[in-house]
């Protein structure tokens, strides 16, 4: 779990970064819900990986899920950040770089919005599906 935090402290420093910019605030809030999302699985595989694998394992699809739209969501935001760098230096292409803000706000509304709801799935959805009674 050491390189996953390590990646967390960066996501979440990126995250402090766009809620300081007045602007890019709205994407702050939906990255940051993702990143706990991310964390709590992430604390749960580690917790619990060498006493219950089976009940880890059943999350693994949905930690590959909520892991990219989490990392995607931070890539973007980070693009958003430079793009509003350079948009208050007078930057030539003003509508590629407004363009990638509205890309990055996009999905933080779109599809940052799903990392809670994957991270519910992981942390507590072994118990029915591997009921033996569920199918």
């Amino acid at each position: 779990g050491h390189a996953a935090q390590a990646l967390l402290l960066a996501m979440r420093a990126s995250a402090a970064q766009l809620a300081a910019e007045t602007t890019l605030s709205a994407i702050a809030a939906p990255l940051s819900a993702a990143i706990d999302a991310l964390e709590r699985a992430v604390r749960y595989v580690v917790a619990n990986y060498a006493t219950d694998i089976r009940g880890v394992s059943v999350g693994a699809v949905p930690m590959l899920k909520l892991f990219g739209i989490t990392a995607g969501g931070w890539q973007l935001a980070r693009s958003a950040l430079i793009a509003r760098q350079r948009l208050q230096q007078g930057g030539a292409d003003s509508m590629f770089l407004a363009a990638k803000i509205s890309t990055a706000r996009f999905y933080a509304d779109h599809l940052l919005s799903q990392a809670p709801g994957l991270a519910h799935g992981i942390v507590h959805g072994a118990a029915g599906a591997l009921d033996e009674n569920a199918l």
